[in-house]
């Protein structure tokens, strides 16, 4: 008997590190930037959740959001048609709010979660944007 999805039917690309390799953690803010017309390619949906990296659990947070993807309400794109997702511990203001993913204040880590992935993904031509400090 499997309880786990095929590699056709979902992919969970995991990360605990930023583009610079060094690990996620809450003290820091973040971006992952999805340029125009380079959303993940699937026919279901894509989704990025985030865990405590001891515990291995969802952190609670003021927004009771733990994933941000297509199926977010109220997630806004940019007007140069890209998608900018921030990840950090506290509120980031009105303006980055909707596209807003909250860390808990230590360690942390990201699993993209890509359901029906389209060629691209399957065969490793596309891959999630990294993850970028853009504080500390």
């Amino acid at each position: 008997m499997r309880y786990t999805n095929d590699r056709e039917e979902a992919l969970y690309p995991p990360t605990g590190l930023d583009a610079d390799g060094e690990p996620l953690v809450g003290s820091r803010a973040y971006e992952i930037r999805f340029p125009a017309g380079a959303l993940p390619p699937v026919d279901a949906f894509w989704s990025i959740t985030l865990y405590d990296a001891v515990t291995r659990l969802m952190v609670h947070n003021p927004i009771a959001r733990y994933s941000i993807g297509d199926r977010t309400p109220g997630i806004r794109v940019g007007e140069d048609g890209s998608l900018v997702i921030r990840i950090q511990h506290d509120d980031p203001g009105p303006d980055l709010a909707p596209n807003w993913l909250p860390t808990p204040e230590g360690a942390f880590t990201l699993i993209a979660r890509a359901y029906i992935p389209q060629v691209p993904l399957l065969d490793g031509h596309y891959r999630f944007p990294p993850v970028v400090r853009v504080s500390d």
